[in-house]
């Protein structure tokens, strides 16, 4: 069973927002976004007891509850069994809610269930007002088959039983908060199915090692014994065994007299509350859970073996990675022997013999910031190793691992898989304090916009078909996008020195304003990271050369960029606007016809620096230096400046 979503209302800065899932999702915004607090409502619905406080409430606005729900779906035949009354369409939703104001209801779990609204008010009621609603009710012809009752603990089981019968006479509600719960409520029903780690960022993992709830590495060692531990048959056999000893023990026939207790409270609680009574009912146990066995972590690096605690921060962080990799090796070599095992040969062969019913819950994994401590190979290991995680592609992967990470690298991210990105953002709201919101977008949609914006014939373009036109420009720098405030795409290397270089000699610092220009080797590549940018709500300015009178001009390349920007079609445009660019020629065309004595400061500048002019166009250091030379000299290039003013005032409004 895997998470699906998860809407969250009035906690943080997230008034009202839902986070659609996939196997693997990547939160990528900017520092102070709400990236976290996605990450932090998770864990606050499956923690047992959070410390609540004002400040965790939108605006500190305690009035309103705060609202964690979580939608699951890939549902084992067990779930479905576990969460039968709660199941809807192969999916069900469970609500923490979190009160102040409320302290009764503050950190319940809510199921949704088919409720018939006629009976809201009977269930609100107590005492002989139930009963007695109840049987004003019955006396309706629509509610006739309703059957009598004389308590008031009859209501509901008869009520429930009505709604089983007619269920397109009702709509789903939130229950009375009696859900299963993650742990402690109920029989804890969520734990055996769905498995919870934060990995957060600001927490050593030498703090983790600790026995607790808030401790990952302890978390995923617990994990990783178990999955060793269930492929023993005689543990499990004796787990079983043990199970049915204690509920022949407990179970109501050993205990005759419960009844008669019942009845002998009944008589007492009637003297001081008539038509009122009292039923003892065994609840069903819970699975016995037999204690693992504690590890004490240490680590071994330049033959110097340590706790954790003594560790690098790099290294404590690739342990978590680690024990994430080696859980899922063992699930691999339990179902493995599970399935290879002779069912008819009773030796161990020098080691127990696998249970091959004892499947581990799904596994959901948080982690904010992966890359932190990591140099960049290994940032780029530990991307692929979370992919495969929740790709299932570590060969014989027996349960669903879900990967859920925020993170600020780009080497953790790609425009091929922006199916995985969700981009959080903050704007304005009503209660005065910006609110977080949260963006997402599809490779098909991309590929079905570029299809008809293109114009080409034939069945219409999908992810498949777009994803091998996006290798050639699949790198960090273009990744680089997806973390900006405002994306400029331009040509090539010349190009984004000119602007950055002109840019800083009006005194802007495009990257310090959060400005990504992004060299897309030829116009020819800038269509598809231009609307996926774009579809993924971040602001996009587009600079290119028109090439009139070349060879390789490709004017529909022209008219193509021209669509995407929504204004009027071209050969060869030239013009400035508030949505992008397209110059004369090309770039050094322009430069050399707007700036007196260019191309012979760029020469002398390359030589005395030992580049090629190719190499020193690309510098924006040599390039600045020669723009402020002809700005001295009163010599400025016009259109440079209104592209790079034109960036400024879209940058400016974003945000606003």
């Amino acid at each position: 069973m895997i998470l699906e979503s998860v809407q969250i209302t009035n906690f943080l800065s997230i008034v009202d927002e839902t986070l659609r899932l996939e196997d693997l999702t990547v939160l990528v915004g900017s520092n102070g976004s709400g990236k976290s607090a996605f990450l932090r409502a998770v864990d606050y619905f499956f923690l047992g007891s959070p410390k609540i406080s004002d400040e965790d409430f939108h605006a500190r606005d305690t009035q309103k509850d705060i609202a964690v729900t979580l939608t699951f779906t890939g549902l084992s035949d067990e779930a479905k069994l576990d969460f039968q009354k709660y199941v809807n369409d192969e999916r069900f939703s469970v609500t923490r809610v979190f009160s102040l104001g409320n302290p009764e209801i503050s950190g319940k779990y809510f199921g949704s269930t088919l409720q018939h609204a006629a009976f809201k008010a009977i269930r609100g009621a107590s005492g002989k007002e139930k009963t007695n609603a109840y049987k004003a009710l019955r006396d309706q012809a629509a509610y006739s088959e309703l059957p009598a009752v004389s308590r008031q603990d009859q209501v509901e089981p008869a009520l429930i039983a009505w709604e089983e019968a007619h269920p397109d006479e009702c709509t789903r509600s939130r229950d009375s908060g009696q859900f299963l719960g993650y742990t402690g409520v109920g029989q804890g029903s969520l734990r055996r199915h769905i498995r919870f780690v934060l990995v957060p960022a600001v927490r050593e993992a030498a703090k983790e090692t600790e026995e607790g709830r808030s401790s990952p590495i302890s978390e995923l060692l617990d994990l990783v014994v178990r999955s060793r531990m269930a492929v023993h048959a005689e543990l499990e056999a004796l787990r079983q065994e043990t199970q049915g000893k204690l509920k022949e023990l407990v179970s109501p026939s050993e205990s005759p007299d419960l009844d008669h207790l019942g009845g002998a409270l009944s008589q007492t609680l009637q003297q001081y509350a008539t038509d009122t009574a009292i039923r003892l009912q065994w609840q069903d146990l819970a699975d016995l859970a037999f204690p693992q066995p504690k590890a004490l972590v240490k680590l071994r690096e330049h033959d110097f073996e340590c706790t954790v605690d003594r560790a690098g921060h790099g290294l404590q962080r690739a342990l978590i990675v680690t024990l994430l990799q080696h859980l899922e090796a063992e699930r691999h070599k339990g179902q493995a022997k599970a399935v290879d095992a002779d069912p008819g040969d009773d030796s161990d062969g020098g080691g127990a013999t696998p249970a091959a019913d004892t499947p581990l819950p799904g596994l959901l994994i948080a982690i904010e910031e992966p890359e932190l401590y990591q140099h960049p190979n290994r940032q780029r290991q530990i991307s692929s190793v979370l992919l495969r995680l929740a790709k299932g592609e570590i060969p014989g992967v027996a349960g669903r691992t879900q990967i859920l990470y925020s993170t600020h690298s780009p080497l953790l991210v790609s425009l091929d898989r922006m199916d995985q990105v969700r981009r959080v953002s903050r704007a304005a709201s009503d209660t005065g304090v910006k609110q977080t919101l949260v963006r997402a977008a599809s490779l098909n949609s991309v590929a079905a916009e570029l299809w008809e914006l293109s114009g080409k014939p034939g069945a219409k373009w999908h992810a498949d078909s777009l994803r091998p036109r996006l290798e050639g420009i699949l790198n960090p720098w273009m990744n680089e996008g997806f973390f900006s405030e405002l994306v400029v795409l331009v040509e090539g290397e010349s190009d984004r020195a000119a602007l950055l270089a002109h840019a800083a000699t009006k005194g802007h610092d495009l990257e310090a304003m959060g400005v990504s220009v992004i060299p897309c080797d030829g116009k020819a590549s800038m269509d598809r990271p231009a609307l996926i940018f774009r579809k993924l709500g971040v602001p996009t300015y587009i600079v290119w050369d028109n090439d009139q009178n070349r060879q390789d001009a490709r004017p529909d390349v022209n008219r193509l960029l021209c669509r995407i920007l929504g204004r009027a079609e071209e050969d060869y445009p030239t013009f400035v606007e508030a949505r992008g660019a397209c110059i004369q020629g090309n770039l050094e065309q322009l430069l050399e016809a707007e700036l007196a004595g260019y191309a012979e400061r760029l020469q002398a500048a390359c030589a005395a620096q030992g580049l090629t002019t190719r190499e020193g166009r690309k510098k924006p250091g040599v390039v600045r230096a020669i723009l402020t030379e002809c700005s001295a000299q009163g010599s400025e290039s016009a259109t440079l400046g209104a592209i790079v003013e034109a960036i400024v005032v879209k940058r400016r409004r974003s945000v606003t």
